[in-house]
């Protein structure tokens, strides 16, 4: 296995399934329905400057970022197509906006008042609360946001949307149809003004399982990186095969023979039941390996597996290597990713510390080296 030089720890990307997946997704779609990459966050910790530019290369309408920041840096790569600012942007940001020609989300009274005297044309899109609960103008506002509407001449309402709150429960299917109904009250208030925003609503899950969902564009999300947003989701859309796309690795810096009643890790954590073989790799919390891994999580090694002993520090752990023959300094050891037969999946990284896929690969530091294979 090909090692980065000097890299203690880094993360590879296969660009061939990144493709493939992008390929297949914007396929399971109409043609006339436009296609948003969302890649705020790093790209679902991907890499987002990277992964912008393949979206855009591979048909992409559309992106969607979290920050005024993340689309300033977008732009500023040379991305031209429209971007969207799924977050809140603070006032003082919006001549920046106008003259980078960012989309906006405005989800309160108050800025609609503001944008009132704003001398400059701005793109928003409005978000409505349709049963999350987060971010959003509920329904009772809808005469109110009307009547703002029509005193902004400077601003264009690109588009109108909302998000949905359990789209891959088929349990709360009746929830998910209430909020499309909801919804769609939002967009024919909006036609009656003779506005004509674009109107999405469809993230990942509901895109994929949902087509009378799609609207006028649809948000691909974690779908984008090779990963589904639950089991549900998978188990319920067929003919689509989404490849996972990222593999953590790091070296082994040092191994050791540690003698059985030894104790490992800060506060004498764990204690050896047998004489040991101990590998120490250079990652930790800060590198985004969960402290709740602490003693149960596990790293391939050789193609074997190899669990962790004692606590997860900061910037380090170590791994029981006893089992795995020839295990030595230099040694690439594969947190997620395949080595050999086996494979540690990000679902499987992700349960075994307690939380989903989306955490699991968000959390990983952005300072790692990211290598496209």
């Amino acid at each position: 296995m090909d090692t980065p030089n000097g890299a203690r720890t880094w993360i590879d990307i296969d660009t061939k399934s990144a493709k493939k997946n992008l390929a297949v997704l914007f396929d399971a779609v109409e043609k006339t329905v436009l296609k948003m990459v969302v890649v705020k966050s790093n790209a679902y910790g991907h890499d987002m400057d990277y992964f912008a530019h393949l979206a855009v290369a591979s048909g992409a309408d559309m992106l969607g970022v979290d920050s005024f920041e993340e689309a300033k840096e977008l732009r500023f790569s040379g991305i031209e197509v429209p971007i969207l600012v799924l977050g809140y942007t603070p006032r003082e940001l919006w001549f920046e906006v106008a003259d980078l020609n960012i989309s906006i989300t405005v989800s309160t009274a108050e800025d609609l008042e503001r944008l009132r005297s704003f001398p400059r044309e701005i793109k928003i899109h409005i978000k409505v609360d349709t049963g999350l609960h987060r971010q959003g103008f509920q329904l009772t506002d809808k005469e109110k946001v009307a009547k703002l509407i029509e005193t902004l001449p400077m601003v264009v309402i690109e588009g109108l949307y909302s998000h949905l709150s359990a789209a891959e429960t088929p349990a709360l299917k009746a929830h998910t149809e209430r909020q499309f109904h909801e919804f769609e009250e939002w967009g024919n208030a909006l036609e009656l003004m003779g506005r004509n925003p674009i109107l999405h609503i469809g993230a990942s899950a509901a895109a994929l399982v949902h087509p009378h969902l799609r609207c006028g564009m649809v948000r691909f999300g974690i779908t984008s990186y090779g990963l589904w947003p639950s089991i549900e989701t998978k188990a319920s859309v067929k003919g689509i095969n989404l490849l996972p796309i990222l593999s953590w690795r790091a070296r082994v810096n040092e191994v050791k023979k540690v003698s059985q009643g030894e104790s490992v890790g800060y506060d004498c954590t764990e204690t050896l039941l047998r004489d040991s073989t101990l590998a120490v790799l250079s990652i930790g919390y800060w590198h985004g390996f969960p402290r709740s891994l602490s003693s149960k999580g596990e790293v391939l090694i050789k193609g074997k597996r190899a669990r962790v002993v004692g606590r997860v520090s900061m910037d380090m752990i170590v791994v029981d290597v006893t089992d795995i023959k020839g295990a030595r300094q230099g040694d690439v050891a594969t947190l997620i990713g395949k080595d050999g037969k086996d494979e540690i999946s990000v679902e499987e990284f992700a349960q075994m510390a307690g939380t989903i896929n989306y955490e699991a690969v968000t959390r990983i530091n952005q300072d790692i080296p990211r290598i496209y294979r």
